[in-house]
């Protein structure tokens, strides 16, 4: 397989990009030596392509939702794949080639272009490869605070695990459970972004949630990566002994941008079993894959056949 896509992508055939979740699951990685190796294979592989940012997918997707319910104007494209993690996280910096005092180069642009390319790829590989020990004491003082991701990563897990213990316990209802997650997803994701997105229809949110229950629902199953996440939190919640950890975060995050706008996902065992059956993915005829050689056992008769 690594020499097929290292052929396929070299010849550009394929593009496999990254998602901002492969940045993180190598950052905990703690052996330099595995980092490293890992990152000369994702550098020639994905040649750093990403998928772009949550924030600005999640955006677009709920805008164009609305528009096709309501009956207003399609939101313009936006790009899907970029390149680095900057893009992935949706910030928008990059590497930009000035003179000393600040001015443009004195050189051809198509050169320019060539230089900061090249800056942007050996910093994201830097980036992915990760700090060796002798480098933290500077970085610290520069303001590297791997911790707070930890810290904003571990509320995130408390809270998918502390609404496991009130279904557990009677406190939630689980004959609602389909109805809570929606509205978990609604108010957690989608919360801040509702009042500016549904402004050119003159709505606000009261008359949003006037809309009722099912047409709410509806709404963000049509937003193709609310739909993605809240199968897979659904499906969680229904196991009662599922104990959550900050992997279910990385994974619903990872495929909830990729489902969407790629052919082919790779994933784990568990992840494939929740969607192998999904509207979700089947909506995007979306090819789920399986870590492994049991992978068949997980995938739908339409998409053995395509396998096959």
């Amino acid at each position: 397989m690594y020499d097929v896509l290292r052929s396929a992508a070299a010849a550009g055939e394929v593009l496999v990009p990254l998602t901002a979740a492969a940045y993180l699951e190598v950052g905990r990685i703690s052996s330099p030596r595995q980092r490293t190796n890992l990152a000369d294979v994702i550098a020639e592989i994905s040649g750093f392509v990403s998928i772009a940012g949550q924030p600005v997918l999640i955006e677009h997707q709920l805008r164009t939702a609305l528009a096709e319910r309501l009956g207003g104007p399609l939101p313009a494209p936006v790009p899907v794949f970029g390149l680095g993690n900057p893009f992935g996280v949706a910030e928008q910096k990059a590497f930009v080639l000035r003179r000393k005092p600040g001015g443009a180069q004195q050189l051809p642009a198509a050169l320019v272009r060539e230089i900061e390319t090249a800056g942007r790829v050996i910093g994201e590989y830097l980036v992915l490869r990760g700090p060796v020990p002798t480098d933290l004491p500077a970085l610290d003082a520069l303001g590297h605070r791997p911790e707070d991701l930890a810290k904003f990563e571990a509320a995130w897990v408390g809270r998918e695990a502390e609404f496991a213990a009130m279904l557990a316990d009677g406190r939630a209802n689980r004959d609602r459970l389909g109805d809570i997650v929606h509205a978990r997803y609604l108010y957690w994701e989608l919360g801040p972004r509702l009042p500016a997105a549904l402004q050119p229809y003159g709505l606000d949110v009261g008359g949003f949630f006037a809309k009722g229950k099912d047409w709410v629902c509806a709404l963000l199953d049509d937003i193709p990566s609310a739909a993605v996440t809240i199968t897979l939190s659904d499906k969680g919640f229904w196991n009662s002994y599922k104990k959550w950890t900050g992997n279910d975060i990385r994974d619903a995050d990872a495929v909830s941008a990729a489902i969407p706008y790629c052919d082919v996902v790779m994933t784990d065992k568990y992840v494939a079993a929740q969607l192998a059956k999904s509207p979700a993915v089947a909506r995007h005829r979306t090819l789920v894959l399986v870590f492994g050689n049991d992978r068949r056992r997980f995938l739908p008769k339409t998409w053995q056949t395509r396998t096959s």
